[in-house]
């Protein structure tokens, strides 16, 4: 009976719990939908389903899941080094097995001293520990703004390209990237803010922890939880500037009679709807609302990045 009860009991945990995870995938992938088509300059050009979102937010946290990984051979390399810093401190192990009996005293003397200072102020350590990571939020976490700002300021690459007057140094440097299609530089530059990202979640679950006054315990940990949120947010918005796919189909269309105004160039197929299909024009520059009633057949030719050069015929 106990049994059933404990599965009623996640079950109904697990539903309780599935709107809010959709929520969150949901509000990841609009934010990574529309972070791409602000950095292409579509923006308000395109109307995604909610379908849409909820997969595109499921892809970015697969994604995550798999970068995370990566920390693995770190994890590996850090035990080497450590080893080997072990192996060297060897002869000073030995040296302290041999004085024993003065080391322990040292230390229980030390003990003694510091257990006695804790017993006077036992905020002592809380408030030395708090203000050790404020001090990390506020001089080496808040500088990751910096390479947040430059991913989230690309803008309209498919018109300007990366030489607009009002982006920073780095943001040229990302959206000559971004065009060029340079995925490691691009993988490098994200996996930094995730780390950044990673090391604020840390700072904040110590920072909850450490402090002990239950009133002021929200107002001390405010800091920590909107530099926190901030990451969180600008991370999405990163990967759809960044690392979102921007391969799209090229398609030969065949009508009864010549469409109006045709391009000239190749024909990215964007969206499709019901009603209308969404092409961008390549030579031309421009965005082409083609009405699907018009269409006989749509065939397509390849899929390619919206940046790359098209290969030339023999």
């Amino acid at each position: 009976m106990n049994l059933f009860k404990g599965i009623a009991v996640f079950i109904g945990w697990v539903t309780s719990s599935f709107a809010g995870i959709a929520a969150v995938l949901y509000a990841c992938g609009y934010l990574i939908s529309q972070a791409q088509l602000r950095s292409l300059g579509l923006s308000g050009i395109l109307e995604r389903t909610p379908d849409y979102y909820l997969q595109e937010g499921a892809s970015f946290f697969v994604s995550l899941v798999s970068r995370l990984s990566l920390m693995i051979p770190w994890l590996f390399w850090a035990g080497c080094i450590f080893l080997f810093f072990l192996i060297l401190g060897s002869p000073a192990a030995i040296y302290l097995c041999k004085r024993r009996e003065q080391v322990t005293k040292r230390l229980a003397r030390a003990r003694r001293g510091i257990a006695r200072a804790f017993e006077r102020r036992p905020w002592l350590w809380r408030n030395a520990a708090f203000l050790l990571l404020l001090c990390t939020l506020i001089f080496y976490l808040t500088r990751y703004l910096n390479d947040f700002a430059p991913a989230l300021n690309v803008s309209n690459l498919l018109y300007g390209g990366p030489g607009q007057p009002e982006s920073s140094k780095k943001s040229v440097e990302l959206a000559g990237w971004i065009l060029a299609d340079e995925r490691d530089k691009l993988e490098d530059h994200f996996y930094l803010l995730l780390w950044a990202t990673l090391q604020t979640g840390v700072v904040l679950a110590l920072a909850w922890h450490v402090i002990r006054p239950a009133r002021l315990k929200m107002w001390l940990v405010a800091p920590f939880v909107v530099l926190f949120l901030m990451y969180g947010l600008f991370l999405p918005l990163a990967y759809g500037t960044l690392l979102r796919p921007t391969r799209f189909p090229i398609v030969v269309l065949t009508s009864e009679k010549p469409l109006p105004d045709r391009a000239k160039g190749s024909l990215f197929l964007l969206h499709k709807t019901e009603s209308e299909l969404v092409l961008w024009d390549e030579r031309e520059r421009r965005v082409l609302w083609v009405p699907s009633d018009q269409i006989l057949a749509a065939e397509v030719k390849e899929i390619r990045s919206l940046f790359a050069k098209p290969k030339s015929s023999p």
